[in-house]
């Protein structure tokens, strides 16, 4: 771990691991796509089904990356689930392990499949992989997300496969342009969020970053 200017240290950027889940849950839940579907009272049951999620699928089916200024302080995380068959949650799977460890959920639950059954249609029927993210607000938080998708760009090195970044505004989707992304493009989904997407189009086998 590097030390910047007055004794602070630089974030550490790694993979994450199950460890990592409950401070990635808190990330997720306060200022990720997560917190669209908690209505009040019920952080408790969305970190529940979000850390589920992590554990079960983005952990298992892919890989997750993440910023840290200290150990559980995340600042910044990547989730990438590649364009390989299985990678994407079969929904009646979810359905399944979310009822029997979470229990019932109600309407925001509903609410979030309708959206991400809306956003999956929307994707290319070429093969894709898809680069979520979610981070911390401000300008420091904001150079250490775009450090963190360059480091899992570089760690996924070359790919003939196309690259979808998922972002929550255009301010996070234009972040990625230095880093080769474009087309960024805003998607309304049923419950009236929004999703901002680019893409990174491989380049003659060389790496991406």
């Amino acid at each position: 771990m590097a030390t910047q200017d007055r004794g602070v240290l630089a974030p550490t950027v790694r993979r994450a691991g199950l460890v990592d889940v409950p401070a990635i849950t808190r990330l997720i839940t306060s200022g990720g796509m997560a917190a669209h579907y908690v209505p009040p009272g019920r952080t408790q049951e969305a970190g529940s089904v979000v850390r589920l999620m992590l554990a079960h699928h983005s952990l298992e089916a892919g890989k997750v990356w993440l910023a840290e200024q200290t150990p559980g302080d995340v600042l910044a995380v990547a989730a990438w689930r590649p364009a390989t068959p299985g990678a994407e949650p079969d929904p009646t799977e979810v359905d399944q392990l979310l009822a029997r460890e979470v229990g019932p959920r109600g309407e925001p639950w509903n609410v979030g499949r309708r959206d991400a059954q809306a956003a999956a249609a929307l994707w290319p029927a070429e093969p894709h992989g898809l680069l979520i993210r979610a981070r911390q607000q401000g300008h420091e938080a904001r150079e250490i997300g775009t450090d963190l998708v360059r480091t899992v760009i570089r760690d996924l090195g070359p790919s003939p496969d196309l690259v979808i970044a998922v972002s929550l505004s255009e301010a996070e989707g234009l972040e990625l342009e230095e880093l080769g992304f474009d087309g960024l493009h805003e998607v309304r989904l049923p419950s009236r969020a929004s999703l901002w997407l680019c893409e990174l189009r491989p380049h003659d086998g060389a790496p991406r970053a």
